[in-house]
């Protein structure tokens, strides 16, 4: 009984220590095998158990190959010890890219994001019972479409004496032959800025929110200008509605 007496109190110390690390969830888990990776000094070695942090189920080797490149060589393996966080997915995210008439999208269902450096943001999903980074399938939809360019949508506002508010939205026109709407909002900023591939801007709608302000429309296709609006003093909208299809 004396000895027990003595022991419970190391048994109960013991008991704490272990009990986070035994109750982690896959959350937690997760950053934690990401951290482990990060911190690996051999190239070699540390690729390898990047690679392990995604899934790549349903991802053809080509593809695999350039994600591979594009997102492990050049941006994970620059990461030591960084800091992490999750990250909900962003309001308007549907998680289809499309470029050149192929579709991308994600080989998991999606659950958030992991912040890396409160800079680089990778999509996440669950398998198995366990977390990893999604990868993307690819499929051809469109062999015959034109080759998408930079649309550009810039919106200039005035911040002095206050930023200026505004909301609305741009339809695009992408190689899949379907519309995108994409949702513009000053985000607190007072403007807004956004280049993605596609093949045209068919409309754009942008209203001021604010009592006061000014606000330009600028809309490009390429190197080409499509439409500059003037400095707009109102809360009526800036509208471009393209006419030739």
């Amino acid at each position: 009984m004396k000895l027990f007496r003595t022991l419970l109190p190391l048994l109960l110390a013991a008991c704490l220590l272990a009990g986070p690390e035994a109750t982690a969830g896959p959350q937690e888990q997760f950053l934690e095998r990401i951290a482990e990776a990060s911190k690996i000094r051999d190239a070699g070695m540390k690729k390898q158990a990047l690679i392990k942090l995604f899934n790549f189920t349903g991802v053809d080797p080509d593809t695999r190959e350039r994600f591979t490149r594009k997102v492990i060589d050049q941006v994970l393996m620059k990461y030591i010890d960084p800091v992490l966080a999750f990250g909900p997915l962003p309001e308007d995210f549907d998680g289809v890219n499309v470029k050149d008439g192929v579709e991308y999208r994600p080989n998991l269902p999606l659950l958030g994001l992991v912040i890396i450096n409160d800079r680089t943001r990778l999509a996440y999903g669950e398998a198995g019972g366990r977390l990893y980074f999604s990868a993307s399938t690819r499929k051809v939809v469109n062999p015959h479409a034109a080759k998408d360019r930079p649309l550009s949508i810039l919106v200039i506002g005035t911040i002095s004496p206050e930023r200026v508010k505004f909301r609305g939205n741009c339809r695009i026109l992408l190689s899949n032959n379907q519309q995108k709407m994409l949702v513009v909002n000053d985000q607190g900023l007072g403007s807004f800025s956004l280049t993605l591939p596609g093949q045209r801007i068919d409309s754009c709608k942008i209203t001021r929110t604010s009592a006061k302000g000014k606000l330009q429309l600028v809309l490009s296709e390429g190197e080409r200008e499509l439409f500059k609006s003037e400095f707009i003093d109102s809360d009526q909208p800036v509208v471009f509605e393209r006419r030739e299809r």
